[in-house]
């Protein structure tokens, strides 16, 4: 028989602001007071107690301790170009320099292009209306 060998996933280590999969809250509180918090409550999968920032265009969530001093990131949404995503892509971007900046996806539909974050601790859904990007949601899995 023939056997095929697997290529490897691309990895997206997306980072915003400064801010990747991982961060810890302090890094997260340079950004100032976010608009709104939701506490989420303990997640039984992660053992860990889950909270979303709410920014201008931007959703931070979080990972941790109930008062969420001791969390990190694990979660991230960008909807507004005012957030820095490297390597230098900003909301609107093409299909090709999302492409050509992060490099083959796992997945590809007119409407989103899908990649694993660093680690395969999850997954980057670039989201593509009329070719543009117009939303960025990383999140890590928690089971």
């Amino acid at each position: 028989g023939t056997t095929l060998a697997q290529q490897p996933f691309t990895e997206v280590n997306l980072t915003v602001n400064g801010i990747r999969s991982g961060s810890s809250y302090q890094k997260v509180k340079k950004f100032g007071k976010p608009l709104r918090v939701k506490i989420i409550g303990f997640d039984e999968c992660a053992g860990q107690y889950r909270r979303v920032l709410y920014f201008k265009g931007l959703e931070v969530g979080l990972l941790g301790s109930k008062n969420g001093n001791q969390s990190h990131v694990m979660s991230l949404t960008i909807t507004s170009s005012n957030w820095t995503i490297a390597p230098g892509i900003k909301i609107g971007a093409t299909r090709a320099s999302l492409i050509k900046a992060f490099g083959k996806p796992v997945h590809e539909e007119s409407s989103r292009i899908d990649y694993v974050t660093r680690h395969n601790l999850g997954g980057v859904t670039f989201y593509l209306r009329r070719g543009r990007l117009y939303r960025i949601e990383m999140m890590e899995t928690l089971c």
